[in-house]
């Protein structure tokens, strides 16, 4: 009996990421660098000790499932790498280098 092809979905995870890649292709963004935000906030307001705690977080965990993906992709390792072996202090991202994005509508006019 012939086994039926397996089809593949995107999860929430992969599906949010492939919206977001998509709305930037249209959208002007003045440097790379500011182009994955690591949080969002309703205000500036809102940036405050925990937002910032959570945004270095965010980051963090970006930043180790990158490199994880990048070890797997390579494939040049004897035993299979773990993803703790990738893990990144939150303390060691400066507040300076994290994006936060405001959600604001001023550019809706009345």
């Amino acid at each position: 009996m012939a086994q039926a092809k397996k089809t593949n979905y995107l999860n929430n995870k992969d599906l949010l990421k492939e919206i977001h890649k998509s709305k930037m292709t249209y959208c002007y963004v003045q440097d790379e660098r500011f182009l994955n935000p690591d949080i969002i906030v309703d205000s500036v307001k809102k940036i405050n000790k925990s937002a910032i705690k959570q945004a270095q977080l965010n980051r963090v965990a970006k930043l180790q499932s990158e490199a994880y993906q990048t070890a797997i992709a390579e494939g040049n390792w004897d035993k299979k790498p773990k993803q703790k072996d990738f893990a990144v202090d939150p303390n060691s991202i400066a507040v300076d280098d994290l994006v936060f994005r405001v959600m604001t509508y001023e550019h809706i006019p009345e």
